[in-house]
């Protein structure tokens, strides 16, 4: 069956993760256990063999030699200590001992009915432990010791590694289960802002845009949501503007048709005669609406990548000049001051003409929107590899409000668009296009009462190669 649900993958995920650590843990515990476990049993061994070998010694010593006690007092220490105990002099010859070769069976019987076991070696012989007996500095014997059982092999051993088993399993068996339950609360946990993001994108997919979620988390899930807030608050601004840029279109639209329709059902009525004057009224019209053709023609080029560029390399400090001297008559007739400040030539690789159409926008912008006697100033300058100008004005300005949209096509301040104080509306649309497809920006920052500024940001390279163009 296939899963398909994000907080089960987890879940799943998170068991299967405790599983093979409680598995790893086994094996480890166990493998430590058994490692050591057996350096016990040895040290404990060989203690219990010095023990046999002093005792021996002490036997010696206090008999002043090899006598009949010694064997007496073997098969006690023999049975006590499970072992098999074989005692030889200087020369080699045995001394006493705890069992023959030929009574080796009956001998292992008799061990595992005193310690309660049948699990012994068969070739015990092969284990014998050798412990030199000396008095004097001298070599007076040696005391051969061989086990008869391991211990490893002991059943009192074997109950406590079933029982260190049996607690590990229960252990095991105990934390999955608290793994388990943990890992369904914290995949559940994890997956629920994800399905409270899921459900606003569905509703915000069926048209409600007005769509958010509220996390409290402040990880990456959170970013998520508050990123999924931020595209829905754009989407929504967007539709806004969508559905004001078709009433606008439709304004632009209107205007001079309901112009044209008038004059032309004037002419019919005999009302107004179709004089040069009267024609040229309407002549104006059909220009107004070849220009707003045209402007969101050159729009959608722009932003479709498709509009062409003649790059060369030219001056834009003096470009600016030569734009602000073509428009001078405008700002004359405005009643305008305009002043040009530069350090220096501003050299780059730019198409000429679409900079200029840049500055033209905004040049006539600022003459549209300030009030006689006012002054607009023009600078361009570098800054590291970009290049800039600036358009600024002491006009009334613009508000905090509709700062953001200002490039917005067909946003108007002035929510009468009265054609005294614009043109089609486009225009700062289409010059942040232009200067989008030379790489680079154009920046507002506006203070009411004070005037606006506008900032073109260009990349600024320069081919040595090429010859410095002067401005047309």
């Amino acid at each position: 069956m296939k899963i398909t649900k994000l907080w089960k993958k987890l879940a799943i995920g998170f068991m299967g993760a405790a599983i093979a650590a409680m598995i790893v843990i086994y094996i480890f515990v166990n493998l430590f256990i058994n490692t050591s476990f057996r350096g016990y049993m040895g040290d404990r061994e060989r203690a219990s063999y010095q023990r046999i070998g002093r005792s021996v010694a002490a036997i010696y010593l206090k008999s002043g030699g090899w006598d009949g006690r010694l064997q007496d007092a073997l098969p006690h220490v023999s049975t006590i200590s499970s072992v098999a105990i074989e005692v030889v002099d200087a020369r080699g010859g045995v001394v006493a001992e705890t069992l023959p070769l030929n009574r080796q069976d009956s001998f292992i019987d008799n061990i595992a009915r005193a310690v309660g076991g049948s699990q012994f070696v068969g070739d015990w012989l092969q284990e014998r432990v050798e412990v030199p007996i000396m008095s004097r500095n001298q070599r007076v014997g040696t005391v051969y010791i061989t086990p008869v059982a391991k211990p490893a092999q002991l059943e009192q051993d074997s109950l406590f590694r079933q029982s260190l088993n049996s607690s590990l399993i229960f252990g095991g068996i105990l934390a999955a289960l608290v793994a388990l339950t943990l890992s369904f609360l914290i995949s559940a946990r994890l997956t629920s802002p994800l399905a409270q993001i899921t459900k606003a994108a569905r509703k915000l997919e069926d048209g409600d845009l007005g769509q958010r979620v509220h996390l409290r988390e402040n990880d990456e899930i959170g970013q998520l949501g508050e990123a999924f807030n931020n595209m829905a608050s754009a989407l929504q601004t967007h539709e806004t503007l969508r559905k004001n840029m078709t009433a606008d279109i439709a304004h632009e639209l209107r205007t001079p048709l309901s112009t044209i329709r008038s004059h032309v059902e004037a002419y019919q009525d005999g009302v107004m005669k179709p004089n040069k004057k009267n024609l040229h009224s309407i002549y104006e019209e059909i220009l107004r609406l070849g220009r707003l053709i045209d402007d969101l023609g050159e729009l959608a080029q722009a932003e479709s990548g498709k509009l062409k560029l003649d790059k060369k390399e030219i001056d834009l400090a003096l470009l600016a000049k030569s734009t602000v001297a073509s428009l001078k008559p405008v700002f004359d007739g405005e009643e305008l001051t305009i002043k040009i400040k530069s350090k220096g030539a501003v050299v780059g690789v730019y198409d000429e003409d679409r900079i200029k159409q840049i500055l033209v926008n905004l040049l006539v912008n600022a003459a549209k929107y300030s009030s006689a006697g006012g002054q607009v100033t023009v600078e361009a300058g570098v800054v590291k590899n970009k290049a800039w100008i600036s358009v600024s004005d002491n006009g009334p300005g613009i508000n905090e409000k509709s700062l953001p949209f200002i490039f917005e096509r067909f946003y108007r301040v002035d929510k009468s668009r009265n054609r005294a104080t614009g043109g089609s509306g486009i225009g700062l649309t289409i010059a942040k296009e232009l200067a989008k497809v030379h790489g680079g920006s154009i920046d507002v920052s506006s203070t009411v009462g004070a005037g606006s500024t506008f900032t073109i940001n260009l990349p600024r390279k320069i081919t040595k190669k090429q010859k410095l163009t002067k401005p047309a």
